[in-house]
């Protein structure tokens, strides 16, 4: 037991995820580089950090909910704080209460914005886990509900640093959300071949809708050779994994797989900021961009006017705050009218 304590304080729930959770917080901040310039060192290190302490809380709670599950397994009991007897019940919830008072408390000094992301985190996670709601034990509501929470997870680093919605890379979110979603379930699951079997309309539809979010961004946000990066490095890797088994310290390899791959995202996005990729990602943005142009040429004029409708519709707020403005007048209207009428 000795053993197992010390090499908990080491690799348990919470440090094993950390290294996951710099690198999704971190494309926040690289999209924001890659569209604003530098951003401000100490911000992005004081919301990094609310984000960690925030999203820690969540594997202590989990421990704490699939405790006696893990310790019946082989492997997690090795690293579950509270399953593998490393924390009892009280300890485990003293250490929750802090990292959610700590997380939530620097949250607040980020911008408000960021705080109501990191609550909506612990809400989603609460409803995932908690016995009475326990999403998890539902394919689809996993689904809709891990998708959400790795959207604000994407989106955080961004957030932390600007309440800009006009620039935000809401479709290339999307499909890191549902890639890193779909991965999850399949992880989770031990009998992966039945889960995909007894799923294929699910994975289909899941699958078309990463497809068609990975078009409208591959055209949308000026960055195809990221684009296609995201695409071939991620790729690449996987092919490579098929015919590598990677074990450490018993964990089971597909967490080391999922790991790899981020960072292979990461470094997709990363690349745009070096000047050669730079140029080159300029120049197929532009020939993108005259295919595009001469395609609308073609289309219809109603079809061309609704398309034009469209898109100043999308492009109406160009943060937050106009968005937040916008709802706050309609709801004043809403209440004069009710108090008006009677």
């Amino acid at each position: 037991m000795k053993w197992v304590g010390k090499r908990s304080i080491l690799i348990n729930s919470i440090t094993l995820n950390i290294p996951k959770n710099i690198i999704q917080f971190s494309i926040g901040i690289i999209f924001f580089v890659a569209f604003f310039g530098k951003p401000d060192f100490g911000l992005v290190l004081f919301a990094g950090t609310s984000f960690l302490l925030t999203y820690s809380a969540v594997y202590v709670y989990n421990d704490i909910i699939d405790a006696e599950e893990d310790s019946k397994h082989l492997h997690k009991k090795l690293w579950k704080l509270v399953g593998g007897g490393f924390l009892d019940t009280k300890q485990a919830y003293r250490i929750y209460t802090g990292l959610v008072i700590c997380g939530l408390s620097m949250a607040l000094f980020v911008n408000n914005y960021f705080f109501i992301m990191m609550l909506a985190l612990l809400a989603l996670n609460f409803i995932h886990s908690n016995p009475k709601t326990h999403f998890k034990d539902s394919l689809r509501k996993t689904a809709v509900n891990m998708t959400f929470i790795e959207f604000l997870k994407y989106s955080s680093g961004w957030f932390a640093l600007t309440s800009n919605i006009s620039y935000f890379p809401f479709w290339v979110v999307v499909v890191l959300s549902i890639a890193y979603n779909l991965s999850y379930i399949i992880y989770k699951t031990e009998k992966k071949r039945d889960l995909l079997k007894d799923n294929k309309k699910f994975f289909i539809s899941m699958g078309i809708t990463a497809i068609i979010s990975y078009i409208l961004a591959f055209f949308n946000y000026g960055i195809p050779l990221v684009m296609i990066l995201m695409l071939i490095i991620p790729s690449f890797l996987i092919a490579i994994f098929r015919y590598v088994t990677i074990e450490y310290n018993s964990l089971h390899s597909t967490m080391i797989t999922m790991m790899t791959l981020l960072l292979a995202v990461l470094l997709s996005f990363s690349l745009i900021l070096m000047p050669a990729f730079a140029v080159a990602n300029i120049h197929m943005s532009n020939e993108i961009d005259n295919y595009t142009n001469n395609m609308k040429e073609s289309i219809p004029d109603y079809l061309k006017s609704r398309l034009n409708e469209i898109t100043l519709e999308m492009e109406k707020y160009e943060d937050l705050d106009e968005l937040v403005d916008e709802i706050n007048d309609s709801i004043m209207n809403i209440s004069n009218s009710s108090l008006l009428s009677n």
